[in-house]
C-alpha cells in the first residue's frame, strides 16, 4: 500500500478561470488560431481576480517582428469586459528573442500536469502494522498565477500550461521543465520589462 502525504503550502483559492482563451481572444480581437508562421502567445491568469494578461510575439507575413501585451479585465461593479493593448519594445532584436524562447524548448514543453511524477520527494519506507509502506511527500501549491502558452513554428503548433512553477522550483530545482518555465518568464521580464514579481 502506498500512502502519500500532501503538504499544502498556500491557502486554497480556486484556480478555475471563468474566461476561456477563445472568449478572451474574441474580446481582444485576435484569432483563436495562430495565423502567423512564427507566433507565441502566453496567457497569464491570476487566480483571485478576473484579470488576465496576454503576451503575444509574432512575425508578420512581411517578415516584421512585433511584440504586444494585452491587459484583459472586468471593471469593478460592472459586467463589462475591457482590454488595453501595449506595444512592447526590446533592446534585443526580436529575431534573437525568438531564439531564446526556442532554446528553452517552448515548442515542446510539457504541461505541468504531465510532469507531476517528477514533483515528489524521495520515498521513505516505513513498517506499519507489519507491512512496509512507501511514503512520499508532494507539494501542491493551489493558489497563484497560471500560464497557458501557445506556440507556432512554421507548420508545427504546440500548447502547454503551467502554474506555480516558482514554488515547485524551490523544492525540485533539478527538474528541467520547471527551469524552462522559469527561464521563459525570465525572458519576458528581462527583454520586455513585464511580469516582474
Amino acid at each position: 500500500m502506498k500512502r502519500t502525504f500532501t503538504i499544502f503550502i498556500l491557502f486554497f483559492v480556486s484556480n478555475l478561470f471563468p474566461q476561456t482563451v477563445s472568449e478572451i481572444n474574441k474580446v481582444i480581437k485576435i484569432p483563436d488560431s495562430l495565423s502567423n508562421e512564427k507566433e507565441i502567445r502566453i496567457y497569464k491568469r491570476y487566480s483571485i481576480t478576473n484579470a488576465s494578461e496576454i503576451f503575444r510575439m509574432y512575425q508578420t507575413k512581411e517578415k516584421k517582428w512585433k511584440a504586444e501585451l494585452y491587459k484583459y479585465y472586468h471593471e469593478t461593479n460592472s459586467t463589462q469586459t475591457k482590454f488595453e493593448l501595449q506595444k512592447l519594445e526590446s533592446n534585443t532584436d526580436l529575431r534573437l528573442v525568438w531564439l531564446f524562447f526556442i532554446e528553452n524548448d517552448i515548442q515542446i514543453l510539457k504541461s505541468i500536469k504531465q510532469i507531476k511524477h517528477k514533483l515528489k520527494g524521495k520515498p521513505e519506507y516505513q513498517l506499519i502494522d507489519g507491512e512496509y509502506e512507501v511514503i512520499s511527500r508532494q507539494i501542491h501549491p493551489l493558489d497563484g498565477i497560471g500560464y497557458e502558452a501557445f506556440v507556432r513554428t512554421d507548420n508545427y503548433k504546440h500548447n502547454f500550461d503551467f502554474s506555480n512553477y516558482d514554488q515547485y522550483l524551490k523544492y525540485y530545482p533539478k527538474v528541467d521543465e520547471l527551469n524552462s518555465y522559469s527561464e521563459i518568464i525570465n525572458i519576458l521580464q528581462k527583454e520586455f520589462n513585464i511580469w516582474k514579481s
